[in-house]
């Protein structure tokens, strides 16, 4: 028990403690919370969730494409190649 009000100072090691705490770990600690469960949550996972539905409506668009025959690939890959060649043609100099 303290005797007079230096001798509390000196017992609680003139309150470094609750001030380290008060102006260091709390702040700190909020913010590490915030981090967590705002930012994390909304901000990181909606990143990862957005590019995963994206990633599913790709794959959804593209299902229709693969239709299984290979008459319509072939006729695909006959247009690409007439793409690139009519490409290459508007770019060669004159």
């Amino acid at each position: 028990m303290p005797r007079n009000p230096l001798h509390a100072l000196l017992l609680n090691k003139y309150y470094v403690d609750e001030i380290y705490d008060a102006l260091i770990v709390n702040p700190a600690y909020r913010l590490y919370v915030w981090c967590a469960r705002v930012f994390d949550l909304r901000v990181i996972d909606g990143i990862v969730n957005g590019v995963g539905s994206m990633v599913v409506a790709w794959a959804r668009s593209l299902r229709r494409v693969q239709t299984g025959f290979v008459m319509n690939y072939a006729l695909t890959m006959l247009l690409g190649a007439l793409a690139v060649v009519a490409f290459l043609l508007a770019r060669a100099p004159r």
